[in-house]
């Protein structure tokens, strides 16, 4: 393609792909990837998109959690989260206890606070909880909590943003999503939001639709 002043540019696209580990049978995704995780109550979507956290080399995954507090996805996770971390915790100021960001955790004011909850997002993509390079792999636990919030309008337009956030940084962001709590109409259109689905039922993956790498 031509620019204005007649010289030629090429777009480049990253050749970066992400292992989705083995209970996707080593499938990989390109980077700037978004794929919802849907699943019942007891299918364990916040446990698979851990483990597919778990699946990379690349440093440092980001959880964004608006269901627990970073101390308990820290305890109740251990065995996932065996390097360093970047936590998003969109819950502990909302119940009154007074914190402060740290080298590896940002604190949202509340679920609800979408605007922060971005801000921090992104800062985290961008450099990393303590100054350095940010992560790549970002898991956003949940969706479902979101609509507990948001309408369908709101929720997303902020995924919108979230997820080109993500694709700008070469990233791959896991979202995960109760499959049980929403209408169809709703669930359809978030599914339109993503470059895949991974399905989930209390047996483990029933399908998963990925873009090509």
């Amino acid at each position: 393609m031509k620019g204005d002043g007649g010289f030629e540019w090429v777009e480049t696209v990253s050749e970066t792909t992400y292992d989705l580990g083995e209970r996707l049978d080593n499938r990989t995704v390109p980077a700037g990837t978004n794929l919802l995780v849907v699943g019942p109550p007891m299918a364990g979507t916040r446990r698979f998109g851990m483990e597919l956290l778990a699946a990379g080399d690349e440093d440092r995954p980001i959880i964004v959690t608006n269901r627990e507090s970073a101390r308990t996805i820290r305890s109740d996770h251990a065995d996932c989260l065996d390097g360093p971390v970047g936590v998003i915790d969109c819950v502990t100021k909302q119940g009154g206890e007074p914190r402060l960001d740290s080298p590896s955790v940002r604190y949202a004011a509340s679920p609800d606070d979408l605007t922060g909850i971005g801000m921090e997002l992104t800062d985290v993509l961008t450099e990393g909880p303590d100054g350095t390079s940010g992560g790549k792999r970002v898991l956003f636990d949940s969706v479902s909590t979101l609509l507990m919030y948001s309408d369908i309008e709101r929720t997303s337009r902020f995924l919108d943003v979230v997820t080109a956030r993500i694709e700008e940084q070469d990233a791959i962001g896991l979202f995960a999503l109760n499959s049980l709590a929403h209408e169809d109409a709703v669930y359809e259109r978030l599914c339109r939001l993503f470059d895949g689905v991974v399905r989930l039922d209390d047996g483990g993956v029933v399908d998963a639709e990925l873009p090509e790498s």
